[in-house]
């Protein structure tokens, strides 16, 4: 169980930085690989998580998770309030 939330935090976090929070874009000096891509910090991420203690991948999978399903949660119910 393990692996599999390192790897759900990974991608968590990743998405956010990159695509939601567009961190890479605002910031120049950050503006390069491993920063702006997907795949080389998801990889970093993940190694940096699994010699992390649990506690620090659980409250990553939690603060990025949500983040990043709380904008597709909200768009699904307000589709469902009021439908076209």
């Amino acid at each position: 169980m393990s692996t599999i939330k390192i790897i759900l935090a990974s991608i968590a976090f990743t998405f956010f930085f990159i695509e939601m929070a567009r961190i890479p874009d605002k910031i120049n000096i950050i503006k390069r690989k491993p920063f702006n891509c997907m795949m080389c910090l998801s990889v970093w991420v993940s190694l940096i998580l699994y010699f992390a203690p649990v506690w620090i991948t659980n409250i990553i999978l939690t603060m990025f998770g949500t983040g990043v399903l709380a904008p597709f949660i909200r768009n699904f119910l307000h589709n469902l309030m009021f439908k076209k």
